[in-house]
């Protein structure tokens, strides 16, 4: 073999390198340079503007850092994408939650006008709500939640008058309520809670007649609570706790006979508790506690037998604890503590079987304990401290040993 041969053979080898390393470099580039093609609407099935609106929503939220982008940018058609679904030539579902999905919303999701779901709670969303999602005129479910979203909240939402549910909880927003969400009368789910919202509750969302639930907790909002609520016929869960509410509450409530909700704990809440309350048959909590409340216990609460949680803490109650509060069989948990009671513990109280926690501290009770607690089998909390009570009954006393060993300690003197 001569030397030339082998210096020919030499080179080669060299050169077949060079063209494999070529070869996988253009490879590569031409792997990134396959992304879709938007103006193809033959292969993508939907249109330009909506196939690239998705396109500038995958790059503000950045998605190659997204947990599942799989398809996102290389399959020919969007709707092979994860997380998107397509119908008749267009998108209507946009499902993207817990995808780690960060940075803004991007104004070109207004684009999709043809979208019925927008999902994307649990992620790490900043900046605002696009006002241009006023423009989805078809959407029926938009879920933000679990975000960072900051401003306030658009008044273009109040075109959706499709939507059925509005969720945008656990983010940073603040203003106040939008008076055009009142507008949404197909809403039958608005999630508000656990933002900075201020000012008052719009009376314009007593027009959401066909709502089920109504959560504003763990925001900022003032004054009263509209008269005009009794008007949501259709509620089931109206949760109002946390914020600075005052006034009264509106009697008219007890006409929402659909409730089975109701918190309003924590506010600034004055007045009496209204007896019509008793009429809301289908209530199976009520939290009134960490307000101002005055007067009595008004025993038409007795007749909320569905009733699992009643919670009057921490008001200015006074009066007896009504016997008919032991007509509530499936009460689990009744908070009493705090308040301005006086006379006896009703010996009713033992007919709550399923009662697992019983608070009556810090009132002005006296008497005997009654014996019938101690058939209350479930229950695994009970204090009765800061009271004037006494016990005769030695299974009793053995009974508040387990549960309540302070107890004793604890009684005024008379």
């Amino acid at each position: 073999m001569s030397p030339n041969f082998v210096k020919y053979v030499l080179k080669m080898q060299q050169i077949m390198t060079v063209l494999a390393l070529l070869s996988a470099s253009l490879f590569s580039a031409g792997t990134v340079q396959a992304a879709i093609d938007c103006a193809a609407t033959g292969k993508t099935l939907i249109s330009q503007e909506e196939c690239t609106a998705l396109v500038v929503l995958y790059n503000s939220t950045h998605g190659v850092n997204w947990v599942n982008n799989k398809g996102w940018t290389m399959a020919e058609s969007p709707c092979q994408w994860y997380g998107i679904n397509c119908a008749d030539g267009h998108v209507n579902q946009i499902v993207l939650n817990n995808n780690q999905l960060s940075g803004a919303i991007p104004l070109e999701v207004g684009n999709l006008v043809h979208l019925q779901k927008l999902l994307l709670k649990n992620n790490k969303l900043l900046g605002n709500i696009p006002k241009e999602l006023g423009n989805l005129k078809n959407l029926q479910t938009l879920n933000l939640c679990n975000n960072q979203l900051a401003g306030s909240i658009p008044i273009e939402l109040g075109n959706l008058t499709q939507l059925q549910e509005l969720s945008i909880c656990y983010n940073r927003l603040n203003g106040n309520i939008p008076t055009e969400l009142g507008k949404l009368t197909s809403l039958q789910i608005c999630n508000l809670h656990n933002n900075q919202l201020g000012g008052s509750l719009p009376t314009e969302l007593s027009q959401l007649t066909q709502l089920k639930t109504l959560s504003l907790s763990e925001n900022q909002l003032t004054g009263n609570i509209p008269v005009q609520f009794s008007q949501l016929t259709n509620l089931q869960v109206c949760n109002l706790s946390s914020n600075q509410l005052s006034g009264n509450i509106p009697i008219e409530l007890g006409k929402l006979v659909n409730l089975q909700w109701l918190h309003l704990d924590n506010n600034q809440l004055s007045g009496n508790i209204s007896p019509q309350i008793g009429e809301l048959a289908r209530l199976q909590r009520l939290s009134l506690s960490r307000n101002q409340l005055k007067g009595i216990i008004p025993l038409e609460l007795g007749k909320l037998t569905y009733l699992q949680l009643l919670s009057l803490s921490g008001n200015q109650l006074s009066g007896n604890i009504p016997k008919e509060l032991g007509n509530l069989v499936n009460l689990q948990q009744l908070a009493l503590d705090n308040n301005e009671l006086t006379g006896i513990i009703p010996t009713e109280l033992g007919n709550l079987k399923n009662l697992q926690w019983l608070s009556l501290d810090g009132n002005h009770l006296t008497g005997d304990i009654p014996t019938t607690l101690s058939y209350l089998s479930d229950l695994f909390f009970l204090d009765l401290g800061h009271n004037n009570l006494t016990v005769k009954d030695q299974k009793l006393l053995d009974f508040l040993g387990n549960k309540n060993p302070n107890w004793a300690n604890t009684q005024k003197k008379p």
